[in-house]
């Protein structure tokens, strides 16, 4: 769990949303604003591709 919380941190800044994001999700007005930018097509299926690879290296 440690190396891949630190090869996802090293290569995104962070593994948590909010700070991925830029915004906090659990308010209503920063979850809309994320969405409203599009973030969730835009920004998070990289977040995904990259966990899933780092994943892949590891298995």
């Amino acid at each position: 769990m440690r190396h891949f919380i630190d090869e996802f941190t090293e290569k995104n800044g962070s593994i948590n949303c909010t700070r991925l994001l830029g915004y906090d999700l659990s308010k209503q007005d920063e979850y809309e604003q994320s969405q409203a930018e599009n973030l969730f097509k835009t920004k998070c299926p990289q977040y995904v591709k990259d966990a899933t690879l780092i994943l892949e290296r590891m298995v």
